[in-house]
């Protein structure tokens, strides 16, 4: 329980407590004058910030109870404000209490509407002046409540069951509280001012409010003729043992006597109190529990709910700063784990920059530069990767010649590229590739790829020749077919036949025993494929 401001207004004065903890101060008391107002005024200018409750304690209060549409959110509340407005329209101090539905009727099949309960103070004047300095003053009241709205926490404290129950208290100024509760909700209360002849006989007055609570209950149907009242009254431990002879029970009347000294114990006030000082039970669980029946309005709250907002922009700025404090320090930390990063990294570099000196001072003197020599071991490496043989060609080869029995190769010039096309020979259509014409003086581009490409000349002759040149045509020619239909080259064509046919050429053509004995010479180009998998 926080320490909170609680104002007591009696009807013709206002008591100020203050509750810390467990403890109830009373303060100071304030007559219902203009000086007391002003009096009044001054001393709540003195602590601004505290909230402030106040509860009320006077004879203009009006219960009433009634039933509504069962409806959900702000159409019920429009409809609670309609009946306050209807009912209560001269004074502001009003409000309502839903105090659950009614039970199902099967046989008249009646809706099941809210019960409410409508309380207001029916004479305004008796707590306005003291709102208005309030007001004035810009102090922040959480609600104004009502000694009854607080009965039914004074019954669960003090572990009373049973359903139909009048609860009577006595407070400051002879005043007597009546307050009648149905299964621990507020039906009806009333305050009475008791006259001195009557508190010497107080047994008999208990006895007589008693019996008007009943008959009075029962017009309202409130309680059924049948039912039992049990009737708690709160008084001085010494006066139980007097009130009990003097007030039998009944089947109608059940009375129970609390010692006021009992009833502050279980409630948690620490306090010696007389049974004409109930009022402090009241204000000790107001600064605990705070009532649903409110009859501040929103103007009235208005500070209140500026200051719990003002709080709240606090608690959000606080959490604000707790967070930015966290993420700076780890923003910091992971600061410097990076820096101790940086530093083991140039702590390597320092050790491989030392190294590479150390190996460098070991190694022999010598006129070639470094990077030269990176450059002679990626050209060894290139050669090491693209090295080849003429076994594929060779093979080839000797496949085609098998069938061809009289063509003798006396010569196979070969050679690897990564070109179908030799330099300064023809390709397909008869064009030249210029022997590194306008690429002289370039730079050799890097190889990418393996060399793909084997190229082989043969040159050889017939044998035996017979002078048939037509039957040496032909047999050079299916040679030629021959490589050709083999998938491994992809280029086959004789460049010299054993007679040259070209149209710049001289024939000269020998007969007889001069032919026969004259050499018939070819020679045959064939590319042979050997990268890309196909060989």
């Amino acid at each position: 329980m926080s320490e909170q401001r609680l104002f007591y207004i009696a009807q013709e004065q206002l008591t100020a407590y203050w509750s810390a903890g467990k403890r109830l101060h009373e303060d100071r008391c304030f007559p219902a004058t203009a000086e007391g107002y002003a009096q009044f005024g001054d001393y709540v200018a003195q602590y601004p910030d505290f909230i402030s409750r106040v509860l009320v304690d006077i004879v203009e209060e009006e219960y009433r109870n009634d039933t509504i549409p069962h409806v959900m959110g702000k159409d019920s509340l429009t409809i609670q404000q309609r009946k306050l407005a209807q009912l209560y329209h001269r004074t502001p101090y009003r409000g309502t209490v839903i105090q659950g539905r009614m039970k199902p009727d099967r046989a008249t099949k009646a809706r099941r509407d809210d019960k409410v309960l409508l309380a207001a103070i029916t004479n305004p004047e008796k707590i306005s002046p003291w709102m208005a300095v309030l007001a004035d003053k810009k102090i922040p009241v959480s609600g104004i409540h009502s000694l009854s709205s607080l009965g039914q926490v004074l019954l669960k404290k003090l572990k009373i069951q049973q359903q139909n129950v009048l609860l009577i208290s006595a407070q400051q100024g002879n005043t007597i509280r009546q307050t009648f509760l149905q299964d621990r909700m507020l039906k009806i209360s009333r305050s009475s001012v008791v006259a001195a002849a009557v508190q010497d006989d107080y047994a008999l007055f208990i006895q007589q409010e008693a019996q008007k609570n009943k008959r009075y209950l029962h017009r309202l149907q409130l309680l059924p003729h049948t039912a039992s009242l049990d009737v708690y009254v709160i008084c001085n431990a010494d006066e139980v043992q007097s009130l009990t002879a003097q007030c039998p029970d009944s089947d109608a009347l059940h009375f129970h006597f609390v010692p006021v000294d009992e009833a502050a114990a279980r409630i948690g006030l620490k306090a010696q109190l007389h049974a004409s000082q109930c009022e402090q039970l009241y204000i000790h669980l107001l600064a605990d529990h705070a009532p649903k029946l409110n009859y501040a309005a929103a103007e009235e709250r208005r500070y209140y709910f500026m200051r719990q907002a003002r709080k709240a922009l606090v608690a959000a700025s606080v959490v604000l700063v707790l967070a930015s404090a966290v993420w700076g320090g780890m923003t910091v930390m992971e600061g410097l784990a990076l820096r101790d990063q940086i530093a083991g990294i140039q702590q390597q570099t320092r050790n491989v920059r030392e190294g590479y000196k150390y190996l460098a001072a070991k190694l022999p003197k010598t006129d070639i530069q470094p990077l030269e020599m990176q450059y002679v071991v990626h050209i060894a490496r290139l050669l090491q990767q693209y090295k080849t043989n003429p076994q594929l060609m060779m093979v080839s080869l000797s496949d085609g010649l098998k069938k061809f029995t009289n063509l003798e190769v006396d010569e196979i010039e070969w050679q690897s590229s990564s070109t179908p096309v030799i330099d300064g020979e023809s390709n397909d259509n008869g064009e030249y590739a210029a022997a590194g014409a306008e690429e002289q003086d370039a730079p050799a581009p890097e190889v990418t790829q393996k060399q793909s490409y084997q190229i082989a000349s043969i040159k050889g002759k017939l044998n035996p020749f017979d002078g048939n040149y037509q039957r040496a045509f032909r047999a050079v020619d299916n040679f030629v077919s021959a490589l050709r239909s083999d998938k491994s080259f992809v280029h086959v064509e004789a460049v010299h036949y054993p007679l040259d046919i070209a149209s710049d050429s001289t024939l000269l053509v020998n007969s007889g025993k001069e032919a026969r004995g004259s050499q018939a010479q070819f020679e045959i180009r064939a590319v042979l494929q050997v990268g890309d998998g196909k060989v």
